[in-house]
């Protein structure tokens, strides 16, 4: 059943677990940390769908040359925090969905 599901991959487990919740149809999983994705990681997964969210800014650019490199593996990079400009510059894919639901209305 879980092998027909796409595996999305974010840095933080936060966002992970955030993620969980908020689209629960979803594989989550964090890399722990910009730096802390690579090739041996991603082994387990190696025959799924894998979609990367990185944070906003320099993650993506880094994500994204792993996804061209690493040909052997079925990698998507997501542009969603990257193209959301509410979004700031080392925000995440969980600040995406809790953008609205937590803003507070002055009185």
């Amino acid at each position: 059943e879980r092998s027909e599901k796409s595996v999305h991959i974010v840095e933080s487990e936060k966002t992970a677990f955030i993620m969980t919740i908020v689209k629960p149809e979803f594989i989550w999983l964090a890399s722990g940390g910009l730096t802390m994705l690579n090739k041996g990681k991603l082994e387990p997964l190696k025959d799924l769908k894998i979609i990367l969210h990185p944070d906003r800014g320099k993650a993506f650019e880094v994500w994204n040359q792993y996804a061209n490199e690493w040909n052997e593996y079925k990698i998507t990079v997501s542009r969603i925090t990257e193209d959301n400009p509410e979004i700031p510059v080392k925000g995440d894919l969980a600040d995406y969905y809790l953008q609205d639901r937590f803003k507070t209305t002055k009185i």
